[in-house]
């Protein structure tokens, strides 16, 4: 390629609304250009890369006997028996003219699970790993970092279904290892930590360290102990405090303030006084559970103290069955028999502020044993700033990461109520068990970005780079300037060197900016030492070495240092 014909407009400064490494050097490099908030263009540069990372994932996904679909990128949403009422958040729905609700966005559990219940019947079709890149959108209001998260990225998705837990083990590891492979080939020294699915199945994330990151892990200093957010242990004192008695429990009007923030500014109280309720639904039957009101309540924590397998936010009409109030107004006075589950924390709180369980109103000077009964108290928070090491009792740390793919089992969760079952050598029928996978591409390569550039620009690594070489010509007048570098541009192709031809009528110096900023790995400069001297310059980029070399010389220096 001749950079002369390439579509492309490097910048010297970055947008002003450009925040991460990655986005000012992409959009710098004429890689992407924005389009609107988490919206790009992925322009001639961009796409040869994308190329070669997806071509990364196709090679080695076929190490593991994989198969690739194409699933539909519209989601009829009547053709499958929901797995869940909500609907999934960030996907885009929407009526055809025939009035049928439709999604764009949602990930293909639905679809692939319909497909597998009708085509796979035999326990000798399995492990079946099947797999697809495709372009997702999300409406996400956190987009944010250019690639880092946007709202629109290709994506690899994997799906796995297996005959019974111990090979769906298996297969997972499979695919967490290959994915650990491809970043790796990709230049990222990946950070993989267990975490859980929304909806509880046990699974990993594939993080990197970045300080836009919008997922939280919580590191040890001191014994090298680290987890995410939902899975982070930490010491909790068992040292209780007496309470005094509280005074008589006082309703206040509190018109509109449904929020802990909203209620604490109108009340000129601090958060720690309050507690949350918020409401779960477990085998059809409602339960309560109270964290402090600075705190989040850890679903997953719930579910592990009721010994539960399912369990979901209660929406909005059993909230208000429950309480008898709108959503925003809950508390745990006068719940009847419903079972009413407290964080450690709310045990040591000497009273509490709470949700009146009518509309407009809350209480205050409520305590546990007198005014409510609570069933169980336990660790049913989330890991908070301050909080310190379960190990070595040290003040845990609070890095910010970004996540670039997931994997989960998630058994039966779609298998069950679609039915997706096959026979075994008895001929019984079974479940299949299922695992479900994703990789950001989009995010991989600004991931790459983040790891792999200095004060001047990208350094690819060469199994990403747009190209392997590029051929700088100083003064393209010069007709044995030029033949030279032709001569090394026309013998590299013919080798198989991905290679470009800066030949462009500009200044030297802007030729060598503009090649530091790209990132090609290897750059060949081909000046006035070429015709006089017979010698060419080449630097490799991630050295920020100049080296000078005969002509004769260089196509085998660019061969050895390629290995080819």
């Amino acid at each position: 390629m001749k950079l002369s014909y390439l579509f492309i407009r490097t910048l010297k400064e970055a947008p002003a609304d450009a925040k991460s490494t990655s986005n000012k050097l992409l959009l710098r490099g004429s890689y992407i250009r924005k389009v609107a908030g988490g919206i790009y263009s992925y322009l001639p540069l961009c796409s040869i890369v994308l190329k070669k990372i997806k071509k990364i994932i196709r090679e080695e996904l076929e190490t593991i006997w994989a198969q690739e679909i194409i699933i539909p990128l519209l989601n009829p949403q009547d053709l499958y028996p929901p797995v869940s009422i909500k609907k999934k958040e960030g996907s885009f729905y929407f009526k055809d003219r025939s009035g049928r609700t439709m999604s764009i966005g949602t990930s293909s559990e639905e679809i692939i699970t319909d497909l597998i219940s009708k085509e796979v019947r035999s326990y000798r079709e399995m492990p079946l790993f099947l797999y697809q890149i495709i372009r997702v959108l999300r409406d996400d209001n956190k987009a944010k970092g250019g690639l880092l998260r946007p709202k629109e990225f290709f994506l690899n998705e994997i799906y796995s279904f297996h005959t019974s837990i111990e090979d769906l083990e298996k297969g997972y590891k499979k695919i967490c290892e290959v994915y650990l492979k491809i970043f790796k080939i990709c230049g990222i020294d990946m950070t993989v930590l267990p975490s859980y699915s929304e909806d509880g199945y046990e699974g990993s994330k594939f993080l990197i360290f970045n300080e836009l990151g919008d997922e939280l892990i919580y590191v040890c200093p001191e014994c090298g102990y680290m987890a995410t957010s939902e899975k982070t242990d930490f010491f909790i004192s068992e040292e209780t405090f007496i309470k005094e008695e509280s005074s008589p429990v006082e309703s206040v009007f509190t018109p509109g303030k449904k929020t802990i923030e909203e209620v604490t500014a109108f009340m000129g109280e601090e958060p720690t006084s309050f507690a949350k309720t918020l409401l779960f639904k477990t085998d059809g039957k409602p339960v309560a559970a109270l964290v402090r009101g600075d705190r989040e309540l850890n679903p997953h924590k719930i579910k592990k103290l009721l010994n539960v397998k399912k369990l979901e936010m209660a929406d909005d009409k059993l909230v208000e069955k429950v309480t008898g109030a709108p959503v925003g107004f809950a508390g745990p006075v006068g719940l009847g028999k419903i079972p009413v589950l407290a964080d450690l924390e709310v045990k040591n709180m000497q009273s509490l502020i709470v949700g009146a369980n009518k509309g407009d109103y809350h209480i205050k000077n409520v305590m546990p044993g007198r005014d409510f009964n609570i069933s169980h108290y336990g660790d049913l928070r989330m890991a908070a700033t301050g909080d310190l090491c379960k190990n070595c009792k040290k003040l845990l740390e609070v890095k910010s990461a970004f996540k670039l793919a997931e994997g989960f089992k998630i058994e039966d969760k779609y298998t069950e109520p679609m039915k997706a079952t096959f026979f075994d050598e008895q001929s019984k029928e079974h479940k299949i068990i299922m695992g479900s996978y994703s990789l950001n591409i989009s995010q991989t390569m600004a991931a790459i970005v983040e790891t792999h550039h200095d004060e001047n620009g990208i350094i690819w690594p060469s199994s990403v780079s747009p190209f392997d070489v590029i051929v700088l010509l100083l003064e393209p007048s010069d007709e044995k300037q030029k033949e030279i570098a032709l001569n090394i541009y026309n013998f590299l192709k013919k080798e198989g060197v991905d290679v470009l031809l800066d030949d462009r009528d500009s200044r030297a110096g802007f030729k060598f900016k503009d090649a530091d900023l790209l990132g090609i790995p290897l750059r060949i400069t081909v000046g006035y030492k070429a015709v006089k001297e017979g010698l060419v310059e080449l630097k490799i980029r991630r050295k920020n070495k100049n080296i000078v070399f005969p002509v004769q010389e260089v196509i085998s220096e660019v061969k050895n240092l390629f290995k080819m």
